[in-house]
């Protein structure tokens, strides 16, 4: 599956953690792992709009966003 190949090329065997290996052994089912979502955030979304998290636990993806901005 070419999925399979596109995480094995993004993230390399020394960055690979255990939550990105059972994330591919549920076959990329959600949740996915927080530095996934960071990295979606950071390269799909608009920096300099406005970001409203919902369900956060302890806001750590909005602290990146903020330092990011």
């Amino acid at each position: 599956m070419w999925i399979h190949q596109f995480i094995n090329k993004l993230f390399p065997a020394r960055i690979r953690s255990r939550e990105l290996q059972e994330w591919q052994m549920r076959d990329f089912a959600g949740p996915s792992p927080s530095h996934i979502k960071r990295r979606v955030l950071l390269r799909l979304g608009i920096l300099e709009g406005t970001w409203v998290e919902t369900g956060t636990y302890l806001g750590e993806t909005t602290a990146m966003l903020a330092e990011k901005a």
